[in-house]
């Protein structure tokens, strides 16, 4: 009819692996539904899911990377606040000494 909707073709993964080559990609096929991605030193293996659909697969080395990384900043999230404890202490000390001598300077008057 005037309104027919023409369905959308799914690719399938061999045809977008293809598209990746063809915007500068180098593609290795590891197994079957398996490919490693590159470019420039970046790489990210590619797993078809079925259905049209790809995901990552996260390997070992993607979790040490991830979990260095975390460890990374909660150790700096630490020193800032160890930092910020210490950064505390001078100050109540000036407050101590404020009012010793606001005590003194009431005695006086």
């Amino acid at each position: 009819m005037f309104f027919r909707n023409a369905k959308p073709k799914v690719e399938s993964f061999e045809e977008r692996i293809a598209g990746l080559k063809e915007l500068g990609f180098a593609a290795k096929m590891q197994s079957a539904g398996r490919c490693l991605v590159t470019r420039a030193g970046c790489g990210a293996v590619i797993e078809d899911l079925g259905d049209g659909k790809m995901g990552i697969a996260i390997g070992k080395a993607g979790v040490l990377v991830g979990g260095g990384w975390l460890a990374v900043w909660a150790i700096a999230l630490w020193q800032l606040l160890a930092a910020v404890r210490r950064l505390a202490r001078p100050f109540i000390l000036t407050r101590n000494e404020l009012s010793q001598d606001w005590q003194a300077l009431k005695k006086r008057l």
